[in-house]
């Protein structure tokens, strides 16, 4: 026998997960200026220089013309150390902000303890509550279950969580301008295409 309350919960619990995303997003910001409202210092953040370098670190300090950054820098196996990278408005192209994991999986440990706590109360809703199944009573289902859903939900937010990275700040590229200008003369008609790189 199939639990349908606790099947919709499970749906409508995975449509918000999904949906809820795309209400995040915003508009990078063009300039330094306009990031420091949307980083602050000690924020992971994975920097693209105009030369195409990725380079992930700490944000230190950020001012209206450069970013200052600490990355870590690989010696040997799991040696590493910190350097510190200054770079110029000029020499960044995109700043993304990593999300930090630990909230996707405290949403997702109370999902799945709230599925396994729902499934137990809505497995028989004529029976008194906590009444369960005669060998496996709910509170033991609830106890049991409850921290394995949990941890198998919080394995899965800190999964989703990690894969949503924001693009916080997108360098203005100048556009390539195109301009066509009509040209009539007496005997004939034609246009003048200028592209500019």
């Amino acid at each position: 026998m199939t639990n349908r309350p606790a099947s919709h919960v499970a749906a409508v619990t995975i449509a918000l997960l999904l949906c809820a995303s795309s209400g995040w997003a915003q508009v990078p910001a063009s300039s330094f200026e306009e990031l420091r409202g949307l980083v602050d210092d000690g924020d992971e953040v994975i920097v693209v220089r105009a030369d195409g370098l990725h380079m992930q670190g700490k944000l230190v300090t950020l001012t209206p013309s450069a970013v200052n950054l600490v990355v870590d820098e690989r010696r040997f196996l799991v040696f590493s150390r910190e350097v510190p990278q200054e770079l110029s408005e000029a020499e960044v192209t995109t700043v993304t902000r990593i999300d930090s994991r630990s909230e996707g999986g405290y949403i997702g440990f109370a999902i799945g303890f709230g599925l396994a706590a729902s499934g137990c109360l809505a497995d028989d809703a004529d029976a008194e509550p906590f009444s369960g199944t005669p060998t496996i009573t709910c509170a033991t289902q609830i106890l049991l279950g409850g921290p394995i859903f949990g941890s198998l939900g919080a394995l899965i937010g800190r999964f989703i969580d990690g894969t949503i990275n924001a693009a916080v700040y997108q360098a203005e590229t100048p556009r390539k301008p195109v301009s066509i200008t009509p040209m009539v003369v007496p005997k004939g008609a034609g246009a003048l295409v200028s592209v500019r790189f």
